[in-house]
């Protein structure tokens, strides 16, 4: 069957149009072994999902993440049974932007939950961004960027090594950018509220103008 249906975000509409979707089982194995290390009993237990699916925003307006209408936030619970713990977004000069939307069956208490607003917005259009996170200097053009907004994972299992909590923390967000530059070696400058992360990469070559590649990071607090 062609198309992709399953919207495990509840994020499609028509600015946002729903490309890829993908459900994957998670689990683990306990084995016993006899005196010679062979398995002679092994049982599957803690089965669980996680989940992704990819974007295309197609909008005349930017997507801002963090606002009360299609929210994508780490931590936020959706339909009750699943926790965004990633957000991923590719920017282009030759094609519109995407976002990708990862995340996991959830339980334990939604009202303990923290949530991390990333404070970035996908921007309208064919363009290549620096998200409000990289400003690229006199001279040079970003032409590619991505940013990667990650929580880590705490899960909790009962005496039957059932996870009945799932718990997120140490929000962060990183971006990186690809730039170019006709006059000079291409460079980029972290805006306010990130750091960056190391110096600029650049690519030299005899056949065609050279790139730089620039990351910042800036951690999050929950809500």
């Amino acid at each position: 069957m062609i198309g992709a249906n399953t919207d495990h975000w509840s994020l499609a509409d028509t600015n946002h149009k729903l490309m890829t979707s993908s459900k994957t089982p998670q689990k683990q194995n306990a084995q016993a072994l006899d005196s010679e290390g062979d398995v002679v009993a092994e049982t599957v237990f803690d089965t669980r999902y996680t989940y992704e699916a990819q974007y295309r925003h197609v909008g005349t307006a930017a997507w801002a993440l963090d606002s009360v209408v299609n929210p994508a936030k780490l931590g936020q619970i959706v339909a009750s049974n699943k926790i965004i713990t990633g957000i991923t977004i590719a920017t282009s000069n030759t094609e519109r932007p995407t976002v990708t939307v990862t995340g996991e069956d959830f339980a334990g208490d939604t009202a303990t939950q923290q949530v991390y607003a990333t404070g970035l917005s996908v921007p309208t259009g064919k363009i290549a961004s620096g998200l409000g996170a990289i400003s690229a200097d006199t001279n040079s053009r970003i032409v590619s960027s991505t940013a990667n907004c990650t929580a880590q994972v705490a899960s909790a299992q009962d005496s039957e090594g059932t996870t009945v909590t799932v718990d997120v923390y140490a929000g962060r967000v990183e971006v990186s950018a690809e730039l170019q530059s006709a006059t000079a070696v291409a460079g980029a400058t972290a805006d306010t509220g990130y750091t960056a992360d190391g110096g600029t990469g650049n690519t030299e070559e005899n056949t065609g103008y050279g790139s730089s590649t620039f990351a910042v990071f800036k951690n999050i607090a929950g809500a």
